[in-house]
């Protein structure tokens, strides 16, 4: 339980990164529309800025990483993204979505980058394939809860469905608070990969894994609940 135990950090890290940063998005978008707070125009607008995010948290991790230190910014990372999904869900309006959607989406990134890195550097080579697994199945886990919470919680006020997420993300942060390892080596350990031609090819894979699957993650719970009937109930649970 314990060698389990040590990685959960970085599963909290991909979960609130990605599956509550990023994917949450998709069943709160129906939701959000099917009280009229948004339209459908406005979250092709939104996805894509969230695009643009996680290629700016990506980039300017290593960074703050180096000058906050790893765990200081992995932690600021968890309060904003909690902070966010409470807000958004307080009927502020298209461009205060986006702002915090694009936020939010900065930070899930800094965590994918720093979380997963400062856990496994500090794991011995011969469990770093199971360490990989336990972290990366955060990511699929916060696809399920939020999913799960905009379902159940739908035929109730939409700002209860914020608060609901927003207590979640801050049970992650609380979960891993103590437990990041020293992050003395963060900034070197993600910053030592080179644009090698096996890196590049993984690159390119990932650019075309994302053009098959973010239209569908972005608009599938939104044509599910208004173009089909179901409602956002119906959208979260697809």
């Amino acid at each position: 339980m314990r060698r389990v135990w040590q990685y959960a950090p970085g599963f909290c890290a991909t979960m609130a990164g990605i599956g509550f940063a990023r994917f949450s998005f998709t069943p709160v978008s129906a939701l959000l529309v099917d009280h009229s707070v948004l339209t459908s125009q406005n979250i092709t607008i939104i996805a894509a800025f969230m695009m643009a995010g996680y290629a700016v948290g990506a980039f300017i991790a290593v960074w703050f990483a180096r000058y906050f230190g790893a765990v200081h910014t992995i932690r600021l990372c968890f309060i904003v993204i909690a902070v966010a999904l409470a807000a958004e869900m307080t009927g502020v309006g298209f461009w205060a979505i986006l702002a915090g959607r694009f936020i939010m989406t900065v930070c899930g990134a800094m965590l994918m980058v720093l979380g997963p890195s400062l856990v496994l550097a500090g794991t011995v080579p011969g469990q770093r394939a199971f360490a990989g697994g336990v972290i990366f199945s955060g990511i699929g886990a916060g696809i399920i809860v939020a999913g799960l919470v905009v379902a159940f919680l739908a035929d109730f006020e939409v700002m209860v469905t914020g608060l609901s997420l927003s207590a979640i993300a801050v049970i992650l942060a609380i979960l891993g608070w103590g437990e990041w390892p020293q992050d003395h080596q963060a900034g070197t350990q993600v910053n030592s990969g080179h644009l090698s031609p096996a890196l590049l090819a993984l690159v390119v894979a990932y650019l075309f894994d994302a053009l098959a699957y973010i239209p569908h993650t972005v608009f599938l719970s939104d044509y599910v609940s208004s173009e089909l009937g179901y409602g956002a109930a119906g959208g979260a649970q697809i």
